[in-house]
């Protein structure tokens, strides 16, 4: 279970166990178009992703690959589509894991619509499973260990009305509208959860967001000088230093406890001044041990590549 949880967390999507609407927000708004939608409906990011223990010393290395694509002609309502890939190589074993991902959801209120997940744990194959949700007919099914058979269905009761799909995890905190300091709750759902624990609920995530500044000593090492580059081409840059909306969300809202994912977006918009708006360069994610709450090891994404099509 804890390589599943090692693998969950490198998909940004699958940190927390969590389920439906805001929840008491303050000043977590969403703009009218959102970010990725700005000028082009199809955006695609590629982050290089690194395991570091606590001394800093790799244990691994791979890459996520976050795809956007708005359909704005099909549906009464514009819907956003993101495809989500994700690879990672054990520096010890050489193993290869991979996990992907689809989610479906209202492009101005990030509201969900569907999401399915595969995970495909070579080092750990019998903790593989897959599952498929429709939030319209309200239903999830799940197919563990590689089965091609539903090994449960779930329904989501009508007292639950979700809204926001952990798959999606980082469109909607991109979506939120960063004022200089906001911060806030919101509820969030994770399926994987719901099948360990048998039943679709949620709980909340608190939302924090600061102005920061970023320099290429930010990035790591193996990607530093590629993550920069694109960035000087790309994002406005003074004094060696890009300004970034720094958002941290956490499952304890009181004091922060436990250690927060934290996503670094561009304040300006990307690519000139009418180009898409917000793009993460840069996540961390670190895990504690337990009990005594150090660093096991930290995960972090660095922007590598960034394209759009008109």
């Amino acid at each position: 279970m804890k390589k599943f949880l090692t693998l969950a967390l490198c998909l940004i999507v699958a940190l927390f166990s969590v389920g439906c609407t805001f929840s008491t927000t303050v000043n977590l708004k969403m703009d009218t178009t959102q970010p990725w939608n700005a000028s082009t409906n199809y955006e695609q990011c590629v982050y290089h992703v690194t395991k570091l223990d606590a001394k800093g010393v790799i244990k691994g290395e791979g890459k996520l690959i976050l795809t956007a694509t708005v359909d704005p002609t099909t549906y009464s309502a514009s819907r956003t589509t993101v495809d989500t890939y994700f690879e990672f190589t054990d520096a010890i074993t050489h193993q290869t894991d991979t996990i992907t991902s689809s989610s479906t959801f209202l492009t101005s209120s990030c509201v969900a619509i569907s999401s399915e997940k595969t995970v495909q744990l070579r080092s750990a194959p019998e903790l593989n499973y897959r599952f498929v949700a429709d939030y319209d007919k309200r239903t999830v099914e799940y197919y563990m260990k590689d089965s091609d058979k539903i090994t449960k269905t779930l329904s989501i009761p009508s007292s639950e009305k979700i809204s926001f799909d952990n798959e999606a995890l980082y469109y909607i905190t991109r979506a939120f509208n960063p004022a200089e300091e906001s911060e806030g709750n919101f509820l969030l759902t994770n399926l994987y959860d719901c099948y360990q624990s048998g039943k679709v609920s949620s709980y909340s995530v608190y939302y924090r967001a600061s102005n920061a500044y970023i320099t290429a000593d930010d990035f790591v090492d193996s990607c530093k000088d590629e993550s920069w580059d694109l960035l000087s081409k790309n994002a406005m840059i003074v004094d060696n230093k890009l300004e970034c909306h720094h958002a941290k969300i956490n499952r304890n809202r009181s004091n922060m406890s436990g250690a927060p994912i934290e996503m670094w977006f561009t304040r300006s918009p990307f690519v000139g001044t009418s180009r898409n708006g917000r793009v993460m360069v840069k996540m961390k994610a670190t895990t504690l041990t337990i009990p005594d709450a150090s660093v096991d090891y930290t995960l972090e994404y660095d922007l590598i590549n960034y394209s759009i099509k008109q």
